[in-house]
This record gives structure tokens, sequence and C-alpha cells, in this order.
């Protein structure tokens, strides 16, 4: 198995699970699912999903960095990031899978 799950993926583990809906019925409810957080980011609304954890919007602040080929210092603006904060949950199952 891969390092990372992509959609379809994502989709057949369901499938296996849930085998009373079907493909459609699981893409559709993804589907939703995604525009419903991207709505969510967008107006920078905290998305929280008890036991697993949350996700929400932060501002970085402007810096100088350095271009690494050049060496020239560059200005970096002020930008949003998305970010996720594992819930206590999550962070428990992560450490009993690790031992």
């Amino acid at each position: 198995m891969a390092d990372y799950l992509k959609k379809n993926d994502l989709l057949r583990v369901l499938s296996s699970r849930l085998d009373y809906l079907s493909i459609g019925d699981l893409e559709r409810a993804i589907k939703a699912m995604l525009e419903i957080f991207e709505d969510c980011f967008s107006s920078e609304k905290r998305i929280e999903i008890r036991g697993f954890g949350s996700f929400f919007i932060s501002k970085r602040g402007s810096r100088v960095a350095r271009n690494p080929k050049s060496g020239k210092n560059v200005f970096v603006a002020d930008r949003l990031v998305l970010c996720f904060r594992p819930g206590k949950a999550l962070k428990e199952k992560l450490i009993i899978s690790k031992k």
C-alpha cells in the first residue's frame, strides 16, 4: 500500500465498510463534504471533528527570506495557511501505533 490515500482509494475503503451505499452515493457524499470544507476555509471558519482534530486557517506574517539561488533577501508577504491540529483520541492512537 502507498504512503498516501487518494480519493479513489478512500472510495474503495468506504465502499467495503459501508456496503449498503453505492460508489456513486459515496462519491457525492465526499464531494459535498469537500465543498463544505472549502466554503468554511474560504470564510476562515474552523472545522472541528471531536476525537479526530480541527482544521483552521492561520495567518503567517510577512518576513524577509533569502533566495537560495541568488542569496539575495526577498520580502514574503502575509499569507493564510491551512492548519490541522489532531484531537486527543487521534494523538493517543498515533502514539500507540508507534510502539
